[in-house]
């Protein structure tokens, strides 16, 4: 009777029958039960249902109900359970199951059982759950004379959180004491949720289940049954990131925990991205394992020999990953607890007041842990309701590929179009061919005498047999009558005429005909004889610039960009566009026009479009075109991004899923997006932080084993970018400059993709873009000084790139901006000023020394410029790195000095420049212009005629090498480099006005006269001054007419005083000379 003693001490309270509140609401219509009996009188044996929920109520049985046809009963089992509000609740129902068992009604024996667990829904804003089909199982052991279940299912189960809210001004208290009222009368029942939105959208559950726990120290038990039972050991679990705590109380007995025994605790919306961040970085997990004694009276000395720590880093690897719910860890050592370092979430031990009996006599040493003497193992599983780390969805496809918005070009050769001379002549030389077996078959043969070859007539006479058996076997025939279908498709096609022609029509065809058909014939035969003669005739050569040339004219169009005659590069990229079956030509053409800007960019687009139909796979023309369309988006029509997009999932084909380069790319597109591309945003940082974990991960296994890095993390750590796409500089990118921790990777790809944007493709507010991003990482805050330089230079270079659109004033005050004492140009300039400094610092303070002088430059501070160019140019002389210099660099210091009068400095700058950069024709020729200037004619003529072998058609080449000419005497060399300057288009009026004063100082008028009549007419046609220089040279030679037509134009064309007395004096001398 003991244990009936224990079921009246432990009996739950009375059922709650307040109809107001929040219920659990349990639906089971039917089962079907098919009970081990022989006859059919036994087998109508009378059940019910009894359902247990978790909690203080009674257990409920149902109607006693008999089996219909086929042992079903129709239990019809509706029943709302009244639950307490709260979080308390909740956790209350989260934290048991509900249990069902069919009974016998006759002795309330259990014939079948079932435990649904499905409750934990509540937790996370479900209200509803069920299931088609629910089976139970049959109960092992039955009273005696009751039958046994074979089988046992419920038909439909369903569990509902329902709510009946208290009327309006109801005295809850009242209505409680009250008797219930009838169903009918009750309001209905409405959907509850004991979660709110946010919570059921966002939040989440945790469950901790132990499975086991064994072996137990020696006198663990001992001290349990001296406790009365009343001693538990609890396993504790502080979530690694904040958080509630779970921990899971298991009772001892029998020498054994009673497990598996479980936990579930809720996760408020607030801790989930700290939970994330730490399962993602792969923090330690950490168990914490106590013992606590309850019974009164008892204190337990031995508190700190049992609180012990195992650690789980297969949970935290686990649940890291995207999308895992579970995870379980097995066979974790116990340690001491205050070895591990980690923070309790478990109470402390208090003892109890007074004079306690110890539950244990004996004590451990400090630092002891009884767990790990006994080889004490747990385990344990972990699982959550929604994944902490949410699974990874790719990014959805564009709405049309990029492969259907430019459809790849076929390239192969078409065959030209066969027409009726073709058909003609193709008969020709079938004739011509059988013609020649027949001759060949009455030749005598080669060793034959030359009596046998003189008889029958010989040569002669063989031909008169064989032109006579032609025509008797009416090969002749045959052979003229095939040639009528191509001769009347002639007609056709070339005199629109029919064979059914009158004989005066074909009379006036028949002389154009007869000599069409006998050139075929003679053009078909002459074929025939070249190729039996091995001598085919040489194709035409091919206008296409080789690769070679194509190379040679992109530098000079470089170079010409770089002066600014964008005239000159504008041709010279037209000259290239002749190779339009090269994809790379278009690229470089669409690049020249994105640094134009302006009305280029369309034809930027054009040229990106048109590479990528002749190379679906080119990366450079992808990312391109995906800058383009970013750029568009963000600045007129939103519509471009559909095509940026497009381009983005095309460079992620064609670059591989696992570069970080292609996914930085498509980040960038869903960021100009803004929130309606939000999730795709995350998804691809997500698939980025994963291929970093990857990548780092293979890296430091490689590092271990002694291989180099595989190329996928050299390409992460140096940012390449493939065909056509500059990668980053080996002294900004080297392999020993990425610290292997998170977030490196990630960020080198977005700046390696914004110095790409700005450099190549002129495009700095998508590069500030990617900056953003880069800076926007989650581990941002812990990446290594090195990539916060690289990135803080990037951000510079963009800062300054986008003054300079804005053009006006903008630059100078950027300018000034930027040259505050203190901002991050002059401090990463500085930065290598110490002796530990890294190369990517390094390399940051020498770009920075130019990105400084420029800076000065354009505040109009020329000397502080020409002292930071001369640091920037010192410092590569020194490093031997001369050749990295940019011609730009170059140019801007020579024409500081220019600037200054300084001629002879300029000429020393171009020649330093040309020294590093020997094939640059500029140079070469900028430093003969600056001796000029200095007047030393003899290194002048040197250094442009150098300049003019490097780049024949350079018309200031030749019109600089005509002024030395001039001044050195030689007229006749003069002429030559005058005219071939002129005929490639010379166009500087102050080189030709300075070439016509020293024709009129040597006395040539008549060449003076050409030189003006260049500039007044062609290239100073509303200048009044070059028409009175050209009056004034007419004058000279006395030629009246011309010098008045010349005085009359600079009449309309004078536009102050000076120029109307000059006009009016030359006007006095043509009266004096008529």
């Amino acid at each position: 009777m003991a244990p009936k003693k224990k079921e009246d001490k432990d009996a739950p309270p009375p059922e709650d029958t307040n109809p107001y509140g929040v219920f659990v609401s349990v639906t089971m219509p039917s089962a079907t039960v098919v009970l081990d009996v022989q006859d059919d009188a036994a087998a109508q044996r009378e059940t019910h249902i009894t359902l247990n929920i978790p909690g203080c109520h009674v257990p409920w049985a149902s109607a006693h109900t008999a089996p219909s046809e086929g042992g079903v009963y129709q239990y019809s089992v509706v029943k709302h359970f009244r639950r307490s509000g709260g979080q308390d609740g909740l956790l209350q129902l989260i934290n048991g199951v509900l249990t069902v068992t069919v009974n016998d009604s006759a002795t309330n024996a259990v014939l079948a059982s079932a435990t649904v667990d499905q409750l934990q829904g509540f937790a996370i804003g479900q209200n509803t759950w069920s299931t088609e089909g629910l089976d139970l199982v049959p109960a092992a052991e039955v009273p005696e004379g009751v039958p046994k279940a074979r089988s046992a299912r419920l038909a439909f189960a369903s569990i509902a959180l329902q709510e009946r809210p208290l009327p309006e001004g109801a005295d809850a208290a009242a209505l409680a004491a009250a008797p219930p009222p009838p169903e009918a009368e009750l309001p209905p029942l409405l959907p509850y949720s004991y979660v709110s939105g946010e919570a059921a959208e966002k939040g989440n559950m945790v469950e901790l289940v132990v499975s086991g726990l064994s072996p137990l120290p020696p006198n663990l038990q001992a001290a349990a049954d001296a406790a009365g039972g009343k001693l538990h050991v609890t396993v504790g679990l502080a979530l690694p990131g904040g958080g509630p705590a779970v921990a899971v109380s298991l009772a001892v007995a029998g020498g054994r925990v009673a497990a598996p025994a479980f936990r579930r605790e809720l996760l408020p919306p607030g801790c989930l991205q700290a939970l994330q961040y730490a399962l993602e970085d792969g923090l330690p997990v950490v168990l914490e394992v106590a013992r606590y004694v309850s019974a009164e009276g008892m204190a337990d000395p031995a508190f700190e020999g049992y609180h012990a720590a195992a650690a789980a880093p297969a949970l935290a690897a686990g649940l890291g990953a995207a999308g895992a719910t579970e995870a379980a860890a097995e066979g974790l050592s116990l340690t001491a607890w205050a070895a591990s370092g980690a923070k309790t979430c478990l109470p402390p031990y208090t003892a109890p007041a007074g004079k306690p009996k110890p539950v244990e006599a004996e004590v451990p040493p400090a630092g002891t842990c009884l767990w790990e003497k006994a080889g004490a193992q747990l385990a344990v599983s972990l699982r959550f309701a929604r994944p902490v780390v949410p699974a990874w969805r790719p990014p959805p496809p564009p709405p049309r590929p990029l492969l259907e918005l430019i459809p790849p070009r076929d390239l192969t050769p078409k065959p030209p179009p066969t027409t009726a001379v073709d058909e003609f002549k193709a008969k020709v030389r079938v004739i011509a061919r059988a013609l020649a077996e027949e001759y060949k078959a009455v030749l005598p043969p080669p060793d034959a005498s030359v009596a046998a070859a003189a008889a029958g007539g010989g040569a002669e006479g063989r031909h008169k047999a064989l032109i006579f058996e032609l025509n008797r076997s009416g090969k002749y025939a045959q052979m003229r009558d095939s040639l009528k279908t191509a001769v009347v498709s002639l007609v056709r096609e070339k005199y629109r005429k029919s064979g059914s022609m009158s004989p005066n029509e074909m009379a006036l065809l028949y002389n154009d005909l007869y000599g069409s058909l006998l050139a075929a014939v003679h053009s078909s035969l002459n074929d025939l004889v070249d190729a039996a003669a091995a001598r085919p005739r040489a194709p035409p050569p091919a206008p296409v610039p080789d690769k070679q040339r194509l190379g040679e004219l992109l530098e000079l169009a470089a170079q010409a960009e770089a002066m600014g005659d964008t005239d000159r590069a504008e041709l010279l990229h037209q000259r290239r566009l002749l190779a339009k079956n090269d994809a790379q030509v278009w690229y470089e053409y669409g690049t020249y026009c994105l640094r134009r800007g302006g009305a280029k960019r369309g034809r930027a687009e054009e040229c990106f479009r048109e590479a990528l139909a002749l190379e679906p796979a080119h990366r450079g023309a992808l990312l391109a075109l995906l800058g383009c369309s970013v750029a568009a988006g963000r600045n007129t029509d939103p519509a471009y991004l559909e095509s940026a997009e497009a381009a983005a999932h095309r460079l992620l084909d064609v670059a591989g899923r696992s570069s970080l380069d292609a996914w930085a790319a498509l980040a960038v597109v869903y960021r100009a997006y803004g929130e309606a591309k939000r999730a795709e945003l995350a998804s691809c940082e997500q698939e980025m932080a994963r291929l970093e974990k990857q990548q780092l991960a293979a890296a430091a296994a490689a590092a271990s084993a002694g291989v180099s890095p595989s190329p996928s993390y050299g390409e992460g750590r140096a940012g390449g970018n493939g065909g056509g796409v500059p990668a980053t500089e080996p002294s900004t990118a080297s392999a020993g400059s990425v610290a292997g921790s998170a977030g490196e990777l990630q960020a080198r790809s977005f700046i390696s993709l914004a110095n790409t944007l700005l450099e190549s493709l002129a495009l700095p507010a998508e590069a500030a873009l990617a900056l953003e991003l880069a800076a926007g990482l989650r581990h941002w805050p812990s990446v290594g000084p090195d990539t916060r330089t690289l990135h803080a230079l990037a951000g510079a270079l963009a800062e300054q790139a986008l003054a300079r659109a804005a053009g006006g004033g903008a630059a100078s005050a950027a300018a000034e901006a930027m040259l505050t004492p203190g901002s991050s140009v002059l401090s990463m300039m500085r930065a290598d000023a110490g002796e530990a400094v890294s190369s990517v610092a390094a390399e940051a303070a020498w770009r920075c020394r130019l990105l400084v002088a420029q800076l000065h430059k354009a505040r109009g501070a020329t000397d502080e410029a020409i002292r930071f160019y001369q640091e920037y140019i010192e410092a590569a002389r020194s490093s031997g790195r001369l050749a990295e210099v940019p011609l730009s660099a170059w140019l801007e210091l020579a024409e500081a000095y220019a600037a200054r009068g300084q001629a002879r400095f300029a000429a020393d700058v171009f020649l330093l420049g040309a020294s590093a950069r020997p094939g640059c024709a500029v140079l070469w020729r900028g430093a003969g212009r600056c001796f000029v200037g200095a007047e030393e004619l003899g290194p002048a003529d040197m250094a442009l005629s150098e300049a003019n072998v490097l780049d024949p058609e350079d018309p200031e080449a030749w019109g600089w090498l005509a002024l030395v000419a001039l001044r050195e005497g030689r007229a006749e060399d003069a002429e030559k480099a005058l005219a071939f300057g002129l005929r490639c288009g010379l166009g500087d009026p102050g080189l030709l006005l300075d070439i016509a004063a020293e024709y009129r100082a040597a006395g040539q008028r008549r060449a003076e006269q050409r030189v003006l009549q260049e500039v007044a007419v062609k290239l100073m046609p509303e200048s009044c001054s070059a028409r009175l220089l050209l009056a004034r040279c007419l004058v000279a030679q006395r030629c009246g007419a011309e010098a008045a037509e010349a005085v009359a134009a600079a009449r309309q064309l004078a536009a102050h005083e000076d120029d109307e007395a000059a006009v009016a004096e030359l006007e006095a001398e043509l009266r004096g000379m008529a």
